[in-house]
């Protein structure tokens, strides 16, 4: 059985990194394998009993393995370059100040072999790494071109020869480690959604043995079992997923909901983890606890699709592959076509170097995934959260929007209107029926009825009772009477109750629709996205809600396999997203193009749809998601255009002579950081 490994990863710097780890990985046989450069991550899938050969395989590129328990920053990782870009700046500054007063060459030496060593730590191993595993990164390029500089002077020194060019190879290193000291610093805030979440992990909690006595002990969250008792406090964090079962608290769930204002929950109403309790105490009964709960599948959502690389960059993965072989061959040809004019030995070098230096891949790697990287933690704060980077690339190129009616156009919420009796049935026998069936189901429709007949209940036990996807909910009672609560396409507008076979009442309910889906649907449809509801539900219930948010085209009284049906027919017409929240939701969501799903719905719906959006506000936050899709990919495209109209632009002048090294290091370090800072830009896109 394959076993999945989480390692992390300390020193990798781009994409290319991140590709020659992968390599490394591959070849001792793991498979599935994501690698992320920003947060410093390595997943994979092996039939090893023990990773020690991955972690060697990982470390001989260059990199190291941290610890699992280690929780090292990009922030922190910047730090690694500080002391060295002190030292690397003390020592060019005398070595640029030769320039225009010269001194003693040997000193001038000592100075740049302090600089060549710190290269060699910072750049030597992954550079000689990533050759091993076939990709050769930015490291290979940044030594090539300080180790020239270096040993040119270093001949000229032995020689005789008063060109000098330490300060080249000095100066090179110096605004490669200073590029990366900021690269990180910058990269830092891409990570800002996930420490933000990671943050509202509690640590403790208090377990008591029964409700009677509030006695217990302080444990681990992660000691937390389903069905325990947990007695939260003032101020303090909800430390699981469940549900109160006696006193009530004020709850802040800002942060994982969007909303801003607290909400009074008591007996009955679900809890999640890392809200928190601001006034008042209550128990609570523990349902869902440690990787399990909301909390923490937010952020492996957020990790996980990082990870994933779209389309556009496997094809900048692919030429960043040949580019440094390629810049090489075009730095070979520098020198020797120089030198063959005519030129001197060095004046031909320093254009080769120019070249070496300028050609940098840094920016290309950087595109993509710090563009993608800031896209997914701007949604995130958002309460959008993308399972891939698949999600993110396709949103925009939809042409086609289905939405599922109860509990997605429409609130969760439903209002029960009026129960209407038939054939001289007894209206609290109904009641007793409804409560009685809808115990175990989840739908909404369900959720509602129990709420409103609360009071009224009056326990009638049932037996075989089961929810069929589409058709409603079905049981027996001890009488041998078979029941089902579910829409029917009759003359009936409501949710009929059926006894054996005969409709004996029907059930009128309402639901508010959703903020912002008039508006929504109106600017979908005026971009040529045609929208579309497909619903379980009557004709005459869709029609009146798709009349009031603008939808044309109506499908009602469809079973899960007649939407599946739909989904795959607008699939073949173009790019189909579907937006369902129900279990008999889960087969559309899967076959779509595009599958969203709220935050709230079920477990099906979630882990079918490749989008997750917090439901109070999913209109807005849909809209915004587009917005972030449209604005991640036009970001990543400029990024892209930059970084190959920067190479195409700078090599040439450098082969030409037009560019010393130096200024060559300084461009390249700016290229990277505008790539950087361009895509930074979308964390207010969508605000």
């Amino acid at each position: 059985m394959a076993k999945t490994e989480n390692i992390k990863i300390s020193g990798m710097t781009c994409a290319n990194c991140s590709l020659s780890v992968s390599n490394a990985i591959k070849k001792q046989g793991g498979a599935n394998i994501s690698v992320d450069f920003i947060s410093g991550e390595a997943n994979f899938e092996h039939n090893e009993s023990n990773p020690i050969n991955f972690i060697k395989a990982i470390e001989n590129t260059g990199y190291k393995v941290l610890e699992s328990s280690s929780e090292e920053t990009i922030g922190e990782q910047s730090n690694h370059y500080t002391k060295s870009l002190i030292i690397s700046t003390l020592a060019s500054i005398p070595l640029l100040l030769a320039m225009f007063f010269p001194y003693n060459g040997y000193f001038q030496l000592i100075l740049c072999l302090v600089v060549v060593i710190l290269a060699t730590k910072h750049f030597g191993k992954t550079g000689l790494g990533s050759i091993k595993n076939g990709v050769a990164n930015i490291d290979v390029m940044v030594l090539l071109g300080c180790y020239s500089a270096f040993f040119l002077s270093l001949y000229h020194l032995i020689i005789g020869n008063p060109s000098l060019y330490f300060e080249t190879g000095a100066v090179i290193v110096t605004l490669v480690l200073f590029g990366k000291y900021v690269e990180k610093n910058s990269l830092a805030k891409t990570q800002d959604a996930i420490k933000a979440f990671s943050k509202l992990l509690p640590q403790k909690a208090f377990k008591i043995k029964n409700l009677n006595e509030k006695e217990g002990t302080n444990i681990d969250v992660k000691d937390i079992k389903p069905g325990d008792f947990l007695w939260v406090k003032d101020g303090e964090k909800i430390p699981a997923d469940g549900a109160i079962i006696e006193g009530e608290g004020l709850l802040d769930e800002a942060l994982l909901t969007g909303e801003n204002e607290t909400i009074l929950k008591g007996k009955g109403q679900k809890v999640i983890t890392g809200s928190i309790n601001t006034e008042g105490n209550f128990v609570m009964v523990a349902n869902k606890v440690g990787v399990n709960t909301y909390l923490s599948s937010i952020i492996e959502l957020a990790k996980k699709a990082r990870t994933q690389k779209p389309e556009i960059q496997l094809m900048a993965d692919k030429i960043s592959a040949i580019f440094v072989p390629i810049v090489v061959v075009i730095s070979v040809i520098t020198l020797v076509v120089w030198h063959f004019m005519g030129a001197p030995f060095e004046v031909a070098a320093i254009n080769a170097i120019s070249v070496l230096v300028i050609s940098c891949p840094c920016a290309m790697g950087l595109a993509t995934p710090t563009a993608i990287a800031v896209a997914l933690g701007t949604g995130a704060k958002s309460g959008i959260f993308f399972k891939s980077s698949k999600g993110l690339e396709a949103l925009h190129k939809a042409k086609y929007f289905l939405f599922d009616k109860t509990g997605t156009i429409t609130q969760t919420e439903l209002t029960v209107e009026n129960l209407i009796t038939y054939r001289n049935e007894n209206e609290q026998e109904i009641i007793n029926v409804i409560y009685g069936l809808e115990q175990s189901s989840l739908h909404p429709i369900a959720k509602a009825l129990l709420s409103h007949y609360k009071s009224l209940k009056k326990l009638k036990p049932f037996i075989n009772t089961k929810e069929i996807k589409g058709f409603g909910v079905v049981g027996d009672d001890l009488e041998g009477n078979h029941y089902r609560i579910g829409n029917l396409q009759t003359e009936f507008n409501g949710i009929a109750i059926e006894k054996n076979n005969v409709i004996i009442g029907e059930i009128i309910m309402s639901s508010m629709i959703r903020n912002n889906a008039k508006k929504v649907i109106s600017s979908l449809e005026s971009q040529n996205i045609e929208t579309i509801l497909i619903s379980g539900d009557n004709i005459e219930n869709c029609q009146k809600v798709a009349d009031e948010v603008g939808i044309k085209k109506v499908f009602s009284s469809q079973k899960p396999e007649e939407k599946i049906k739909l989904v795959d027919e607008y699939n073949q017409k173009g790019l189909t997203i579907f937006i369902g929240d129900g279990i008999n939701d889960g087969p559309a969501l899967t076959k779509a193009s595009l599958g969203i799903s709220l935050a709230k719905a079920t477990d099906v719906a979630i882990n079918s749809a490749d989008i997750i959006i917090e439901e109070k506000q999913l209109f807005t936050n849909l809209d915004k998601a587009l917005k972030l899709s449209s604005n991640s990919f036009s970001i990543i495209k400029q990024n892209l255009f930059w970084a190959f109209f920067y190479n195409a632009m700078a090599i040439p002048l450098a082969a030409l002579g037009y560019l010393n090294p130096m200024i060559a290091a300084g461009a390249m370090s700016l290229s990277s950081l505008f790539v950087v800072t361009n895509s930074l830009r979308l964390r207010k896109s969508i605000k």
